[in-house]
């Protein structure tokens, strides 16, 4: 569960950063989500990573960070082809 809210938290925030000044507003804002999603999910994967190797000695810890690991660019991946239809279909 946390996994979808730091990548959909990553790819808002930098969508509501971006500056448009083309008229394509919503393309535009697609893709600084689309690239917000995926950075974050990089920084989640290597926090899962983390949390996966410091807890190799407790076996009932290491499927919640096996989870955050590799759930995090599984959903990025889905929002970028997400939005990539949104950017397609605008063109």
């Amino acid at each position: 569960m946390i996994s979808i809210i730091l990548v959909s938290a990553g790819g808002a925030l930098t969508a509501m950063c971006v500056e448009t000044n083309t008229g394509d507003h919503i393309a535009v804002t697609a893709e600084a989500f689309a690239t917000g999603s995926i950075l974050m999910a990089v920084v989640a994967t290597l926090v899962g990573l983390i949390a996966l190797l410091t807890n190799l000695d407790n076996v009932a810890n290491i499927g919640q960070a096996f989870a955050a690991c590799f759930l995090c660019p599984l959903r990025a991946a889905v929002y970028k082809f997400l939005c990539n239809l949104i950017i397609t279909s605008r063109s």
